[in-house]
């Protein structure tokens, strides 16, 4: 007698999914890597400037491949400084949908991560719909 285990997984007998992690591991060398933080510092000037041009109290944060925009004035030092009340919720709320609605997907903290497939394109166009977001809702930026 034959006793089946049913197993269920994502990733279970994918070769497909397995062949391109597999190559993605192998692109991934110190020059992706240079390149990758190299555009994550122009991300985050590119926010700073759009944050400056729109004249709205928020800032941008981050390292490596990932930024956060938050909706303060300035850079959080701990994780209490990151918190955000609910002014600053409704905010960050809006920018999200707006960029969403855009064709942007950041998560529910207004955070991005960077991939090596991404170029300067991207970028520009993620700094223009913020841009277009913070001046849309600059109006709820009076309640911070």
């Amino acid at each position: 007698d034959k006793v089946l285990f049913p197993h269920s997984g994502t990733f279970s007998a994918n070769p497909v999914t397995m062949v391109a992690g597999l190559t993605a591991m192998s692109l991934f060398d110190q020059d992706a890597l240079t390149r990758l933080n190299a555009l994550n510092d122009q991300v985050r000037n590119q926010i700073s400037e759009a944050i400056r041009i729109a004249q709205v109290p928020a800032c941008v944060t981050g390292g490596g491949s990932m930024f956060r925009v938050h909706m303060k004035p300035e850079p959080p030092k701990n994780y209490r400084g990151a918190y955000a009340d609910v002014a600053e919720v409704k905010v960050r709320t809006a920018i999200l949908d707006h960029v969403f609605d855009n064709g942007i997907m950041m998560i529910n903290t207004c955070s991005g991560t960077l991939s090596t497939a991404m170029t300067n394109k991207e970028i520009d166009i993620l700094t223009e719909v913020l841009l277009e977001g913070f001046r849309k809702f600059k109006p709820l930026f009076a309640d911070l």
